[in-house]
């Protein structure tokens, strides 16, 4: 179930995979109640590793954004240079109000990814 699944599709009210929720996993499901320590045996003997996560917005239109990346960019690029000037990216350096902190499991070498809303409060 933790390999296939995320925990939203098993109705548990999580985004992804945890110590915590696999443990609350075990206990609701064959009535096994385990330490946080046994549950991160159990997951890297099956092949998770703790990992950061990234998010993306569900909002995000990643055709548009391609698009975007392959046409509009250089173009912005090219005139930057003919100006001499130069491009600085921003990120945002808030915390969200369901920001997801520390680390989650997921099978090793693939990045966990959480998608969610870029609105601000939901």
């Amino acid at each position: 179930m933790v390999i296939d699944k995320c925990p939203d599709q098993l109705r548990l009210p999580f985004d992804l995979w945890t110590r915590d929720t696999v443990g609350g996993l075990l206990r609701e499901k064959f009535n096994v109640d385990v330490s946080v320590w046994t549950v991160g045996r159990y997951l890297r003997n099956w092949g998770f590793t703790p990992q950061k996560p990234i998010y993306k917005a569900y909002e995000q239109k990643s055709p548009e954004v391609g698009k975007w990346l392959k046409k509009t960019y250089p173009a912005f690029k090219e005139r930057a240079s003919r100006e001499g000037s130069e491009i600085h990216w921003g990120d945002e350096m808030g915390m969200m109000s369901d920001h997801q902190t520390g680390t989650i499991w997921s099978p090793k070498g693939e990045i966990p990814i959480i998608i969610k809303t870029s609105k601000r409060f939901v």
